[in-house]
């Protein structure tokens, strides 16, 4: 489970979420993942229940809040290897990954990243803006402001691969970002129809936060 803090009781009967008390509290697997697929969010103020309306843009601010406290949860099993090789087992039977990225790997690379924590971890929204496809609604990539964005974030990668001396992740990060920064389409889209909401932009205080 995570530590998250909720000011709003909170429910989405698609999903399954159901947050009955407000406060910092330890939530398990099942009400994270709820909390991370809710698209039809309500929570409970003023005595009645309101709507979050805000779709996918709310549920990009409770995956953020997901990540923030899962990488808090993993930097407290530090420095207990046992632990820390438990919470790698359960992790990755829920992923897919690499078959040649075996758990000492993992373990290794978190020793190397043990003092990173929720402070240090920077979160990018892509640019969007929605559009009608057969009847559904949907959010497009709103070029150039997303190819600006993915460059700036593989950007912030090569540097801080250059500066830990990892020459070969700067070379890939720099040759992405190149590549990033050339939209392959074209969608013109005016500045008043692209989305580009952010943790700093909207207060939405329904949402949870780490503690």
């Amino acid at each position: 489970g995570i530590w998250l803090d909720f000011r709003y009781p909170l429910r989405d009967q698609y999903s399954g979420l159901d947050i009955a008390t407000t406060g910092c509290q330890l939530i398990n697997g099942a009400q994270a993942l709820a909390l991370v697929r809710s698209r039809h969010l309500y929570y409970y103020a003023n005595r009645t229940w309101n709507y979050d309306g805000m779709s996918d843009w709310s549920r990009i601010r409770r995956q953020q809040a997901f990540f923030h406290g899962l990488l808090n949860r993993v930097q407290s099993a530090f420095p207990d290897v046992l632990e820390l090789n438990s919470f790698l087992g359960a992790a990755v039977s829920d992923l897919t990954v690499d078959s040649s990225f075996s758990s000492s790997e993992m373990i290794s690379l978190g020793y190397r990243y043990r003092s990173l924590g929720e402070s240090g971890l920077t979160t990018t929204v892509l640019p969007t803006y929605s559009k009608l496809i057969d009847g559904q609604d949907a959010l497009l990539p709103a070029e150039p402001e997303a190819s600006r964005a993915i460059g700036s974030f593989l950007a912030a990668g090569a540097s801080a691969g250059q500066g830990a001396g990892a020459g070969a992740g700067s070379g890939a990060g720099s040759g992405a970002t190149s590549t990033a920064t050339t939209p392959t389409t074209s969608s013109p889209v005016p500045p008043s129809g692209v989305v580009t909401d952010t943790p700093q932009s909207l207060p939405e205080p329904w949402n949870p936060v780490t503690c």
